[in-house]
């Protein structure tokens, strides 16, 4: 890469740039993105998140001492193309995951197996998105991984998840309701193909395949984190989580997987993104 004479899409060395936005990869595997046509800057994306799973196949529930983890050791970063139509780099991660849970499903365990990462973002050009595919070569059990994008847009009230027919706004901040006793709102959210935080102003949104869980984190950073896995093994955890007949061994998700996403930030209207992402 620093020999070539001319650049196309990669202006300098970890840098990828059209005439809508500007990506830089950091060393530490996440990318700086610049949206050109607003002036915003959306740093430190891709930030994978694991945290235990004590749940079932319908609900997540972390364990009571959970140990969650959002670092990811990048072991490399390299260019695989740069053409005038477009250039991609691939970043190589690895996380180190423990192995499951206790029997009490109260912990995780300490001994860890690693769990390789390995992300190719992709710029086109005259693009207003970038391409985003991620490869997981998972070895534990009972466990959550997501993927976070933050959205530093501190003013959001309010989330969106592609819906059949709909495009519905939730709160990102929602009070304990005393008149649901038994099951309060969950953080995640549900979404059919797109994602998006807005203030009004700006927004950054995900069109992924496959992916069908999200939630938009209610802190300074509102990141979108999107849900790759969850590693279970119960259908449920009282009726039958005891009859060894109902254990879901293929439920761990002890495979490699895919996922194709794409990170769009835009001006803040729900038509922008919408058709964007299609």
């Amino acid at each position: 890469v620093n020999n070539r004479r001319y650049y196309h899409f990669e202006r300098s060395p970890f840098v990828m740039e059209n005439s809508n936005m500007k990506i830089t990869v950091n060393r530490d595997g996440t990318f700086d993105l610049t949206d050109k046509l607003n002036g915003k800057n959306y740093p430190s994306q891709l930030i994978f998140e694991d945290t235990g799973e004590a749940g079932d196949v319908y609900i997540h529930m972390e364990p009571e001492n959970d140990r969650r983890r959002t670092y990811a050791l990048c072991t490399s970063v390299s260019c695989l193309f740069d053409t005038p139509l477009g250039a991609a780099y691939e970043i190589q991660s690895e996380m180190p995951v423990p192995e499951g849970i206790t029997a009490d499903r109260k912990n995780r365990l300490e001994n860890t197996k690693p769990l390789k990462i390995k992300t190719t973002l992709t710029l086109l050009k005259g693009a207003k998105r970038v391409d985003i595919c991620i490869h997981i070569e998972n070895r534990g059990r009972n466990h959550r991984l997501r993927v976070l994008f933050p959205s530093y847009l501190t003013n959001a009230v309010y989330s969106s998840g592609k819906q059949a027919y709909d495009f519905p706004r939730r709160l990102i901040h929602e009070e304990f309701d005393p008149e649901l006793p038994r099951e309060q709102s969950y953080a995640t959210k549900p979404m059919l193909g797109v994602c998006a935080v807005s203030d009004g102003k700006a927004g950054l949104g995900a069109a992924a395949k496959g992916i069908f869980e999200y939630e938009c984190t209610d802190d300074d950073t509102r990141s979108l984190a999107l849900t790759l896995m969850r590693a279970v093994e119960v259908i449920d955890t009282k009726t039958f989580a005891q009859a060894p007949e109902y254990i879901c061994h293929e439920a761990q998700n002890l495979t490699d997987m895919d996922f194709a996403l794409s990170l769009i930030p835009y001006n803040g209207s729900d038509a922008e993104i919408l058709g964007e992402s299609e």
